[in-house]
């Protein structure tokens, strides 16, 4: 008898346990905009009774904002089910939304999602419920309102759409290869009237591209931007990126009420990819002053392109041009190329400042971290510092920025010392090497006089201001000890080498030369 009672106590303690570590969803709540504005629900597990906003006023949404719920136990995998349909039919497809758990029994989402985006005007019925796992992971739980779902009712308008595309030409692209130029238009049920494709190249970039469309009255747009992806031929997606317009919204005909937004200025898409096949889809998209999105092209197979990347050439640095700006003075255009001779610049005014306006490098290949770089040299051919200047690519097969950049330092130069810019480019090789366009070595020089006017030329040996023949007849004294260095207000050391000799004749004349 004893151990028949000390077995039912033991089985009741179990089933007690059993009980007490039951799970269960306790209670909800739902937050979404009704016609009478944002409300929120309480979700009981039992006694909710069905709302019916549908005498209140017809709406243009219907957003669930949020949805949270409470637990009790141990639950995972908790989703809110929602369904809409016409107040005349009984169900409608179900959809469904993943919960993350938040801690402490309570488990939410902010959805922000339109619910009726796809019905036109009537009545309809939103309904709902959330459910989860137990702790076994396989028996189901369920916050139904006793297995009746939870149910609000509402009613639509006729949906005013802040933005309609134009039947013919809705949206145009132009894509820049290394060989051509090709149009693409698009048409407003997202058919496309140019079949070309790009076919092999060795880049791919958009030249321009525009959306025209109607606005209904008292709506405007506030982003317009050509949504892109490019992925590997067989792959299905890649990852969504974006190119602003720089028109937002232009009016092009008050009495159609059509705008457009547009794209003008290159950028490039291909750069980093590898030679291979790849597909390049775009859509179009407006946002308005409702915070709504409205897209051209969104899942449309005519807005593939198949292309293929080429093997690229050996990477090399071809060109650099660039302005400088010395003050006092004018701009300096400079350009060099690798197949060129580069002659030296001397500048005949004194340089108390000097700043690298803008830049282009030009290249060939797939190098990256391309930049121009420049050292400060003194007379002794002594480096003082260096700068380097960063560049972006772009479509062109170059490299640029157009920020400028000082590259003289005032506290480690002396008024009337002469001194030396040397300039040169290089980039990363796609094996990790580094690569150069460098005047075989010795670089782009720039020589100058840092002061203001009045502190000096290079090359005026005599003092008067100009470098002419009467400067190399007093080099040419002073080498054949005829007078001394220190009889003249200028520099004789042109080459720095710390005397006076040919080289120093030869310098002068080129600066003459040169001017």
């Amino acid at each position: 008898m004893n151990k028949l009672l000390h077995y039912l106590l033991a089985m009741a303690a179990m089933l007690a346990v059993s009980t007490m570590s039951a799970s269960e969803l306790t209670s909800g709540s739902l937050t979404l905009l009704t016609p009478d504005g944002e409300m929120t629900f309480d979700v009981p597990q039992t006694g909710f009774t069905t709302q019916d906003f549908t005498s209140m006023g017809a709406a243009d949404e219907l957003v669930v904002k949020s949805f949270s719920v409470t637990a009790s136990g141990t639950v995972s995998g908790v989703v809110l089910d929602a369904s809409v349909y016409p107040q005349d039919s009984q169900s409608g497809e179900w959809m469904e939304f993943q919960l993350t758990d938040e801690g402490n029994g309570t488990w939410s989402a902010e959805l922000d999602a339109d619910f009726v985006e796809i019905f036109g005007a009537g009545a309809y019925t939103l309904e709902f419920y959330a459910k989860a796992l137990d702790a076994d992971g396989k028996t189901t739980i369920r916050l139904d309102n006793g297995g009746q779902n939870y149910k609000i009712m509402f009613a639509l308008a006729e949906k005013v759409n802040a933005v309609t595309w134009l039947d013919n030409r809705a949206a145009e692209i132009w894509l820049n290869t290394s060989e051509s130029s090709l149009e693409y238009r698009f048409n407003g049920d997202g058919t496309r009237n140019n079949e070309t494709m790009p076919g092999a190249t060795d880049m791919l970039a958009v030249n321009y591209f525009s959306m025209y469309y109607n606005l209904a009255e008292g709506a405007s747009i506030t982003d317009a931007s050509l949504q892109y992806m490019i992925y590997p031929e067989g792959e299905t997606s890649g990852n969504w990126n974006t190119i602003s317009c720089n028109e937002l919204s232009t009016l092009v005909s008050a009495r159609k009420n059509t705008y457009r937004s547009s794209f003008n200025t290159a950028q490039l898409l291909t750069y980093g990819l590898q030679p291979g096949n790849y597909t390049l889809r775009v859509m179009f998209q407006l946002i308005d002053n409702n915070g709504k999105y409205h897209f051209l092209g969104k899942n449309n197979d005519n807005f593939l392109f198949h292309f293929s990347i080429n093997e690229p050439a050996d990477p090399a640095i071809t060109g650099i041009s660039m302005t400088i700006s010395p003050t006092p003075g004018e701009k300096e255009f400079l350009w060099m190329e690798d197949f060129e001779e580069y002659e030296s610049i001397y500048l005949e005014e004194p340089m108390e400042a000097c700043s690298v306006d803008e830049v282009y490098i030009f290249y060939e290949g797939a190098p990256t971290d391309i930049k121009l770089c420049c050292m400060l040299q003194d007379t002794q051919g002594g480096e003082l510092y260096r700068k380097e200047i960063l560049t972006q690519p772009n479509a062109w097969g170059s490299a640029s920025t157009e920020d400028p950049t000082e590259i003289l330092d005032p506290e480690m130069l002396t008024q009337g010392e002469s001194y030396t810019i040397i300039f040169w480019a290089e980039a990363i090789a796609p094996d990790g090497s580094t690569i150069y366009m460098n005047n075989d070595g010795d670089g782009f020089d720039v020589h100058f006089v840092y002061g203001t006017a009045g502190t000096g030329v290079i090359g005026d040996v005599s003092g008067d201001g100009k470098v002419d023949v009467s400067d190399v007849n007093d080099v040419i004294n002073i080498i054949l000890e005829i007078n001394d260095a220190s009889d003249y207000p200028g520099n004789a050391d042109l080459t720095g080498d710390g005397k006076v000799d040919v080289s120093d004749v030869n310098e002068v004349i080129n600066i003459i030369l040169s001017n």
